[in-house]
This record gives structure tokens, sequence and C-alpha cells, in this order.
């Protein structure tokens, strides 16, 4: 059936006139009226979408200028966009998957946010279908930008602490409980501090650390107006979250690239952003090629060296997300008078940064000279590779010594490599040249010129 531009249904953008008593029940009718526009008319349904994100928007910014629309749980709204929403229909489209995934993220967010605030552990029963679907769906996509997967990356975490795993209901619950039940002056983000030492302590099964410091960041910056807010609500927090790296320096892409895409805020506070894209692009990771490395062996493939790059380096995907969100901001407008020439150089400063820390390592283990089977013979005797990010050092006893960094790495091996050895640290310098190629920083040059 299609349903004609006359006739076709719409939600307004805002809740403007709304009960405060009515708003929960207004959205679960919308979400209702937006779904029903699938299949036949997939850009009416994504301007309803793009409305429904519009108005947690509206929530939000009310709740940062302590003037709430409503006390409301939005449990019920989560459930109302699971019902209804029928992935296999949406038309696969990054931009609609991430407003849709923005949708999902921006009201289990006011779930969790609302029961915070009113010391309720308020858990959705429906949270793991929700997440098992959402998973679903993303990883059948031939292809997820860095800004599809960070919103799908933050859904899960939000999802997390609505539907705690029940080894941290056994091991942690008492905790947050008594968090709930503190000082009832404590602020949210007092809270959060809590909730921060909780999730130190519970791994993957709650919601993770990098997510209690990039969420309530993020809603802040919705209120940014001027340099002084840049520089009161973001600059404070950019030390931990660049030494951090991986999802927290992926929520900093995130959070510039909102900035500099809004026409209303200055130039001024966009330059800020670009600044803030500069410094992470030209952060290069120096526990890289001890990370990398001892997961090597005689056998490692051009495909596996790519990947463990990936994985170890702590800025590899933020500045891949950078390269991705330099082509949107050139697409979709709003950058004259920027100057983004100095981050398109960090870009490549630290890619050839990168690359050297890999080769001096590979050329000055030792001034020692030995032959290739002896190195290889040392290596596989002196050195485990761990699951995390450290190496480890075999003694004379049998026992492992933690080595944290490049230069420990380097003291244990006292040998040159040399022949096939010395051909696996080439084939890591080019797997990074392969990794480069994906995205050419040359391109970019071109496009934003």
């Amino acid at each position: 059936m299609t349903i004609s531009i006359m006739n076709r249904p719409s939600i307004s953008p805002t809740l403007a006139g709304v009960p405060s008593e009515s708003i929960a029940h207004e959205l679960e009718n919308d979400v209702k009226t937006v779904c029903s526009l699938l299949p036949s008319d997939p850009d009416a349904f994504q301007q309803g979408v793009e409305a429904l994100y519009t108005k947690g928007r509206e929530l939000i910014l009310a709740e940062m200028n302590n003037a709430p629309l409503t006390k409301a749980s939005f449990a019920s709204v989560i459930k109302t966009l699971h019902q209804h929403i029928e992935w296999d229909k949406i038309p696969y489209q990054d931009t609609l998957y991430k407003t849709v995934l923005k949708t999902y993220q921006i009201f289990l967010d006011l779930t969790w946010y609302r029961a915070v605030l009113e010391r309720r552990h308020e858990t959705l029963d429906c949270a793991e279908t929700v997440l098992s679907k959402i998973s679903t769906q993303i990883e059948t996509l031939p292809q997820v930008s860095h800004a599809t997967a960070f919103v799908y990356n933050c859904c899960k975490e939000a999802l997390n602490y609505l539907h705690p795993t029940d080894s941290m209901l056994l091991r942690h619950q008492d905790k947050v409980i008594k968090t709930l039940n503190s000082t009832p002056s404590n602020t949210f983000l007092e809270m959060i501090k809590h909730f921060k030492t909780i999730s130190d302590d519970t791994g993957n099964d709650w919601i993770n650390s990098w997510y209690l410091t990039i969420q309530p960041m993020l809603w802040r910056a919705l209120t940014i107006q001027s340099a002084s807010d840049f520089n009161q609500i973001v600059t404070p927090l950019q030390p931990e979250l660049i030494e951090e790296g991986h999802s927290s320096t992926l929520g900093l892409v995130n959070l510039y690239t909102n900035l500099i895409q809004k026409p209303h805020l200055s130039n001024d506070v966009k330059q800020l952003a670009i600044n803030g894209l500069t410094e992470l692009a030209s952060l290069t990771d120096p526990n890289l090629p001890s990370s990398v490395i001892p997961r090597m062996d005689r056998n490692t493939s051009q495909a596996r060296l790519a990947q463990l790059i990936k994985e170890k380096d702590r800025y590899y995907q933020t500045k891949e997300f950078i390269k991705q969100s330099l082509r949107e901001l050139k697409t979709g407008g709003n950058i004259d008078g920027l100057n983004f020439t100095d981050c398109l150089n960090a870009l490549k400063d630290s890619h050839i940064e990168t690359l050297a820390s890999i080769q001096k390592i590979s050329c000055n283990l030792s001034q020692e000279k030995k032959d290739n089977k002896a190195f290889i013979n040392e290596l596989e005797q002196r050195l485990e590779p761990t699951r995390g990010e450290y190496i480890t050092k075999k003694e004379n006893d049998g026992s492992f010594t933690l080595l944290e960094d490049a230069t420990a790495f380097q003291e244990v091996l006292e040998v040159k490599p040399e022949g096939e050895v010395q051909q696996r640290f080439e084939q890591i310098i080019q797997a990074m040249h392969e990794l480069n190629q994906q995205e050419p920083i040359e391109d970019l040059e071109a496009l934003l010129s």
C-alpha cells in the first residue's frame, strides 16, 4: 500500500504544549506512527525518527537546565519502539541506521538517568532482546561507519546498566543500591563518580567506565553556546579521555564533529572543536610495538598483522573516525571559514611516527648480532603473550614478570633481528601502509582544499 503525501501521518518535532504527565504516552504514540510508515514511505520514516530524536534532545536540554519537562520513566517508550520497529524493513543507509540508534540511545539514557535521579535501580526486562535484535541487524550490514558503530556501542552500555548480568547482581548490586541511597544532595554527576568506581570492579558485567564519563559530557555539551562553555564542559575531561584512548577518544571525535556541524555556533567554538580533532589526530600509542611484536610468529599473515594493529593501537579507530568525519563535514556543509590543514598534517605525521616507532624497535633491540635461528629461539623462549595490554618475561625460575612498555621489551631481548624476523617487522610496516590506504589522507586533502 502506498501512502500519499497528502494523507501521510506525521509527528510534531517538539513537546511544547504537551502536559508533563502525558509526555511518555505522547512519545509512545509517536513511535507507533513512525514505525507504521515502513516499508511504504522510508523518507517519511526517516523524518519521523529525526523528530523523535529531536524530542529526546529537548528532554535532555530541559534536564541540563534543571527544568525537567517530566519525571516519568521512558522505559515504556523503549518497549514500544522495540515492539513496533521492523529492522528488516529499514532501507540500508548508514545515516538512517545511525539516527534510529541515536533515538534508541537517547531514550535508554533518559530511562537510566531518571532512575538514578530518583534513586531507583530500574531494570528493563526487554533489554536483552533489544540488544540481541539490534546486534543481529548491525552485524548483517555490508558496511557500518565509525559514527554509527560508536552510537551502537553507546546503546550497548546503556542497556548494560538497565540489564546487569547475574554475576554483577550477585557481586555488586549492594554497592549500586548504596550509591543510589547516598546523600540526597548528591548530584547526578557525583553519583556517576561512585558508579565509575563500581564499574572498575565489574569489568564487562556492567556499564563500562568510559561511558560513565562520555555520556554526561555529551549531554552537557548540548548546552554549549560559547568558547567559555566549551572550556568549562569539555576541556577538563580531555586529558583523562585521551589517556584512555579507544572508546573514550571515539567519544571526543563524536562530540567535536557534532559541534562543528551545528549551524548556530560561532566559528570560535568550532575552531576549538577542530583543535580537538587535531590533537587526537596527532596521537601515537607508545605501547603499540610492545603490544604487537610479541603476538607475531613466523606464520603470521598480513591480514592478521593489520588486525593486531587495529586492536592494539589505542588511537587507530579514533583516527579512522576523524577521516570519516572530515568527509561527512565536507559533504554536509557548514565548514566555510574553517581550516582543517593542521588536522590533516597531524594525521600524516602521526602515521609516520607510528611506523617509525615499530621500525625503531625492530632495528634497535640490541647491537649484538645473532643468527636468525638463534633469535627466533630467544624470542619464543623468553617471551609469552598475554591477553592484556602487556607482555611478559620468562625468568630463569620459570616465573613471569610483566613488562609494561616498549623500553622494557627492548631491554629484555639483547639481540638484533635479522633474516626472517626482520622480514616480519617489515611486514608490520607494510600492513600499516595498507591500513592507511583504506581512507587515504591525500584524498581528504583534495576534498577539503
